[in-house]
């Protein structure tokens, strides 16, 4: 059940709602409203108590469901506060990083950190229904969200449909466009798979995280108007960056 916390002022005891998912949803609300901003703490839990007639056991509670989807952290001796909200990417559609960046005027930018000519292994063989022996460009990618490293991105694209890819500038314009605009691949659709994963030690060390901090592996496989396939992508996303929607009908 989804609480109206738009609505809510305090908390309702006589509600079936669980007080401390009552309490999360109520300083949630404070977090949107921008009554806390970014950086900014959260009051401790002797004022929650107080002002909410909760134990702390229930504040507690509250503020660990804040802190598994992202929205705070805490430092010992400091106290609760507020980290950098999530970007919001739709699954309705079809979507670039790059591009949604831009469209939306945010700090974002791209480090390439390799590029080669590979032989493919045998789930990219498949994945894109080429030989064994036919050649890959590879790129990898670091993308950085206000001038932090929030994804690392492997891409896979045959050298016979783009043979020069690697000379482009994959830094500053999006890899579609590119696709699009000088190859004049038209592109129909993508197949994703999301995974929740946790980051292990080299993606931390890129990512400037911790290691098993929760992330999302997301695979892309991406089709041109004829549905033969040309991109296997695979994304490791910083989970406390990032958030996927959806929407469902019946």
């Amino acid at each position: 059940m989804k609480l109206q916390i738009n609505e809510v002022k305090g908390l309702d005891k006589n509600s079936p709602i669980p007080l401390y998912y009552q309490l999360k949803e109520i300083l949630l609300n404070r977090i949107r409203n921008g009554e806390v901003k970014e950086g900014g703490f959260l009051p401790t839990e002797e004022e929650l108590c107080r002002e909410f007639g909760v134990s702390r056991g229930t504040v507690r509670k509250a503020i660990a469901e804040l802190k598994e989807e992202g929205y705070v952290i805490s430092e010992q001796g400091k106290g609760v506060f507020l980290v950098k909200p999530k970007f919001e990417q739709s699954l309705l559609r079809f979507y670039s990083i790059g591009r949604e960046m831009q469209s939306r005027h945010l700090d974002f930018h791209t480090k390439v950190i390799a590029k080669e000519i590979i032989k493919p292994t045998k789930g990219i063989q498949e994945a894109l229904d080429i030989s064994e022996g036919e050649e890959l460009n590879k790129i990898v990618r670091i993308r950085h969200l206000d001038n932090e490293p929030v994804i690392v991105e492997s891409i896979f694209i045959p050298v016979k449909v783009c043979p020069n890819l690697l000379e482009e500038n994959l830094e500053e314009v999006p890899l579609y466009d590119i696709l699009e605009d000088k190859y004049k691949l038209r592109i129909l659709k993508v197949r994703e798979t999301l995974e929740p994963v946790v980051l292990r030690k080299e993606e931390a060390k890129i990512l400037g995280s911790k290691v098993g901090v929760p992330a999302f592996l997301v695979e892309r496989v991406t089709y041109l108007i004829d549905e033969k396939p040309i991109e296997v992508r695979k994304s490791i996303i910083r989970g406390d960056r990032f958030k996927f929607t959806t929407e469902l009908y019946r």
